[in-house]
């Protein structure tokens, strides 16, 4: 992940008063809230952590047999999983509806 003793865009955006959300693929960390978009200053999130997510079911995908992570839904919404919105449309759209 980032260096914690790297200030981040959104934490300086949030000091000056602006409000943060992320969207997309986010590629810096996760193995500790402090990782995560939230733990480095945006509000909410709408994403995915991985780099193998299909984008139509917003599953790990893989090109083999099933591998440790099985069928994982890889879409989250802030604190847990979008488990009501995975499947509903192709990602990008999905990305388009949470960001306008």
């Amino acid at each position: 992940g980032i260096p914690r003793n790297m200030t981040g865009f959104a934490e300086k955006l949030r000091e000056a008063g602006y409000r943060t959300h992320m969207t997309g693929k986010w590629d810096a960390g996760m193995a500790y809230w402090e990782q995560t978009p939230m733990g480095r200053g945006y509000e909410t999130f709408f994403g995915y952590y991985h780099h193998a997510e299909d984008y139509y079911s917003q599953r790990l995908s893989s090109s083999g047999p099933p591998d440790v992570c099985g069928n994982m839904v890889d879409l989250w919404n802030t604190t847990g999983p979008a488990r009501d919105r995975n499947g509903t449309a192709y990602v990008e759209e999905l990305f388009t509806e949470n960001t306008m």
